[in-house]
């Protein structure tokens, strides 16, 4: 009969295995999109057999249903770093703080990209990762809106379309460091930040 320390570990290699099945959906959805991963890919990007996402998951709707969860948790986890007032100093500390983490944190460069990213003539993304990017452009425009009241912002300036413009401008960041290893993430964001910034000041 299985002792408890035996029960224990076999949850727990259970946990490390559903993890790492997740990370890689993370990270073929990145490359890919939500809607063309398979589990038979999930289980050899993870390392594990073919049939082994199915076995822990049951159905591929099931599987993405957890990872839209799993992406929920780790892209709020990156975003609540910030806690600056609203403001440009404050979209400035939020927009660095994600530069940062994407430097130290690989699978969080695939969230946001996934998140954040536009993907025209493609399916729309799942409920849970559009609430995700309206969460995160929401955050976006309360700085660009604190801003223009403060008059540090450029008058005439579109809170909507300078929001997206700045989103689309991080993705292309992250999306660079995902096609070439070489390229230093944080460093790179740092010089866009700060482009922006100017541009944006009133």
């Amino acid at each position: 009969m299985p002792t408890e320390k035996t029960r224990r570990t076999q949850a727990e290699r259970k946990d490390e295995a559903e993890r790492r099945m997740l990370e890689a959906g993370v990270r073929l959805a990145a490359e890919r999109g939500l809607e063309r991963i398979t589990l038979n890919d999930v289980g050899e990007a993870a390392g594990y057999s073919r049939g082994l996402p199915a076995h822990h998951f049951g159905t591929k709707q099931a599987f993405r249903e957890r990872l839209v969860a799993f992406l929920g948790r780790e892209f709020r986890g990156g975003l609540g770093a910030s806690r600056a007032e609203p403001g440009l100093a404050g979209l400035e500390q939020m927009l660095l703080g994600v530069f940062a983490r994407a430097r130290r944190d690989a699978l969080f460069v695939c969230v946001v990209r996934i998140v954040l990213a536009d993907r025209p003539g493609r399916p729309g993304p799942p409920g849970g990762v559009k609430a995700m990017r309206d969460v995160a452009l929401a955050a976006i425009e309360r700085h660009l809106r604190a801003g223009l009241r403060r008059g540090e912002i450029r008058r005439g300036t579109s809170v909507r379309l300078a929001g997206r413009v700045l989103a689309a401008a991080a993705c292309g960041v992250l999306e660079l460091g995902l096609a070439d290893a070489s390229v230093d993430v944080e460093r790179a964001g740092r010089q866009l930040v700060a482009l922006l910034v100017a541009g944006l000041r009133g």
